[in-house]
């Protein structure tokens, strides 16, 4: 966070990850899609054994070696046609919940409960993020409509945060890169330029479609960063 960011806003940035996390799972399922379900597996996966290999679950319902996410490599493997970051994030995330007995990894639902709520708290963060970066610039009662209407009004509810896509992950990146971008100074200071490397790098690997979006927030650092910071960035990103 900033140093401007004020306490009182971030509590509030916090209770709209609670609402919206409220709201996202109201319907108590996850509304998937053919080409999500491969990274859900793949973080179960990575909790019991330690790998993003599919092979276990394809020899487990070999319906799914049809669907287009699943793809076979020269070796045999089987894995997702996406960018893994999404499935590593989600068996993070999952993983104190099983530890803790919350969470049963090893149930039939469980790849679908790790998705919807890795999903839906990825894109409440990024909710989050957008209203501390309009807070900075406006009245709370302004950044909370923005918020309200990122996070309700928009795909943010109706699908991104309903499943493990790749698109909750990137979401994050470019809100959270946004927010250290976006602050109104003229110049940016201190080590702003590690949440944007760090932001645009996680959109980056989730996403690579993106890279236009990130070659232009990182030109805009150097510009407003000036050489080093934006060099900084670069960094992390590559």
């Amino acid at each position: 966070m900033t140093s401007s960011t004020k306490p009182s806003d971030l509590w509030i940035a916090a209770a709209i990850v609670v609402a919206l996390m409220i709201v996202y799972n109201a319907n108590g399922r996850e509304i998937g899609s053919y080409d999500s379900q491969a990274n859900k597996y793949a973080a179960r996966e990575l909790l019991l054994r330690h790998t993003l290999s599919l092979n276990h679950v394809v020899g487990a319902s070999p319906q799914l070696s049809d669907r287009p996410a699943f793809v076979v490599d020269r070796g045999g493997r089987v894995g997702s046609a996406f960018s893994p970051v999404p499935a590593v994030l989600a068996a993070a995330i999952a993983w104190p919940l099983w530890k803790s007995g919350l969470l049963d990894v090893r149930a039939p639902l469980a790849p679908s409960v790790i998705a919807v709520l890795t999903a839906s708290l990825l894109t409440a963060l990024a909710v989050a993020f957008a209203y501390l970066t309009a807070r900075a610039r406006t009245t709370p009662g302004r950044s909370l409509l923005l918020a309200a209407g990122l996070g309700l009004g928009t795909g943010f509810w109706s699908a991104i945060s309903q499943t493990l896509w790749v698109h909750e992950t990137a979401v994050l990146g470019i809100a959270m890169a946004t927010f250290a971008f976006a602050p109104p100074v003229e110049r940016i200071r201190g080590r702003a330029f590690v949440p944007i490397g760090l932001g645009l790098a996680l959109a980056g690997v989730a996403r690579p479609q993106l890279a236009p979006l990130i070659l232009v927030l990182l030109a805009g650092t150097f510009w407003r960063a000036g050489r080093r910071p934006a060099l900084g960035a670069i960094a992390i990103v590559i």
